[in-house]
């Protein structure tokens, strides 16, 4: 029985790297702009273009189901910002990167609803689900570059 016990730990933690590995190589929101090319491989999206803002680029892709998914990122190279659109809904715990948590947490309050919304100091959220889709914005309030609002995030 006693080598059943340490094959049996080593399984479950050989697991549970597995996970947190998984999630780590999965970036997003309010991380460095090279995850936006790790995302577009998870979410097997193609990079459509870069367009430049004033204080911002918006890196545009399109996911192979036809999804829109936008990331917002300062000139300091940190995603503030993701927005997506489309009749499937991205993988959030790609998008949403460490905050994923936060969205699970408020999705579960709004389980029935079409809508799933979060305000906090940390993180802004918002789910609409429509009759033929998805559109979803977030971002990070404290990394919204200066002189770009909220209603930039489209």
């Amino acid at each position: 029985m006693q080598t059943s016990i340490p094959a049996r730990v080593t399984a479950t933690a050989a697991i549970g790297l597995a996970v947190l590995w998984s999630h780590a190589s999965c970036a997003g929101l309010g991380e460095p702009v090279g995850s936006i090319a790790t995302d577009e491989t998870a979410l097997h999206a193609t990079a459509l273009a870069v367009t430049p803002a004033q204080s911002y680029d918006v890196h545009d892709l399109t996911m192979s189901g036809g999804a829109s998914i936008r990331e917002y990122a300062t000139r300091a190279g940190m995603v503030f910002a993701v927005t997506w659109s489309g009749r499937g809904m991205p993988d959030l715990s790609v998008l949403l990167g460490g905050y994923y948590a936060d969205y699970l947490r408020a999705a579960n309050r709004h389980a029935s609803r079409k809508i799933v919304s979060i305000a906090t100091a940390g993180l802004v959220l918002h789910i609409v689900k429509l009759p033929r889709g998805f559109l979803g914005a977030a971002y990070v309030p404290a990394l919204i570059p200066a002189g770009t609002s909220p209603q930039d995030i489209r």
